[in-house]
């Protein structure tokens, strides 16, 4: 037997079904949840203040919205 192409194996796959839970955040993540969001606004008020963003501000913002 040949194998199979992927459109007919797509035709053989059930309807695809997305479900969301939505799940309470810890005590200890909302706390760094908190904490990165202070931190987002440190960098954000610098920079609209200042026009520019250093390239550590930079990385500390990317990891900040991680």
């Amino acid at each position: 037997m040949w194998p199979c192409r992927k459109a007919e194996v797509l035709m053989q796959l059930p309807e695809r079904t997305d479900q969301n839970l939505l799940v309470p955040m810890t005590e200890l993540q909302m706390i760094y949840h908190q904490e990165n969001a202070e931190i987002v606004t440190k960098i954000v008020q610098r920079w609209r203040r200042m026009k520019f963003l250093s390239d550590q501000d930079q990385r500390r913002l990317t990891c900040a919205l991680q």
